[in-house]
């Protein structure tokens, strides 16, 4: 009788010690970034988009995945399309708008991972996954557009901003010439393609990205 009274409170004992268990397992897959700080002390919303977390806007960082500080450019003849190089949209960091859009990469900083610790620049593989899981590329970009129309985006078609994605019309540099701001935005990827969007509809569309070109970078991160 002594056995089975052990033998039940060892069966209860486990019993209790895995629901404690199952219990904090739960808790933990509930946790959900909400927001993420890069290199720079700079901090960005964060938002869940097809079981993926990405960066509610534009990254701003100026220090490589090492530490390693990236060139901002100053001035167009500052552009560099052989050593890592960012800049600023029309070289103007106190104008609030154009610091609200991030920075403008080159191909040699994108592929250093300014990224914050653990995240990384998406590949074109996870953007065409996100893309076909808000519709496909044809209605995407609606979703993926802030609603603003007067700031960041002028003519802004068909943007509900659904995802939270928050883009703006931040434009990108052109061998260091800085173009269409609140026109279009343009996304790298891993793969030096690039995503753009623009104000006028509410497509996603894709391109080879330039190696002498400057673009926007959206920071990705795997869901635990």
């Amino acid at each position: 009788m002594k056995k089975y009274a052990l033998f039940t409170r060892n069966i209860i004992s486990l019993l209790l010690i895995a629901l404690v268990f199952i219990s904090v397992s739960c808790k933990e897959k509930k946790e959900v970034i909400t927001n993420v700080t890069d290199r720079n002390g700079n901090n960005y919303k964060v938002v869940v988009i097809n079981e993926k977390y990405w960066m509610a806007a534009n990254l701003k960082s100026t220090k490589t995945k090492s530490g390693q500080n990236i060139t901002i450019a100053t001035a167009p003849t500052q552009w560099s399309t052989t050593q890592a190089c960012c800049s600023w949209y029309a070289y103007n960091p106190t104008y609030q708008y154009y610091q609200d859009c991030g920075l403008l990469y080159n191909s040699v900083a994108m592929k250093t991972n300014p990224c914050p610790e653990g995240w990384r620049v998406p590949s074109a593989s996870e953007w065409n996954s996100m893309i076909k899981s808000l519709g496909g590329a044809n209605v995407a970009g609606g979703k993926l557009k802030s609603k603003n129309n007067h700031e960041y985006w002028v003519g802004n078609t068909g943007a509900t901003n659904s995802t939270g994605f928050n883009a703006y019309g931040s434009g990108f540099s052109n061998n260091g010439n800085c173009l269409g701001y609140r026109t279009s935005a343009h996304f790298w990827t891993s793969d030096m393609a690039i995503r753009e969007l623009a104000a006028n509809n509410t497509a996603v569309s894709f391109a080879n990205g330039n190696t002498t070109d400057g673009y926007s970078i959206r920071c990705i991160k795997d869901m635990d």
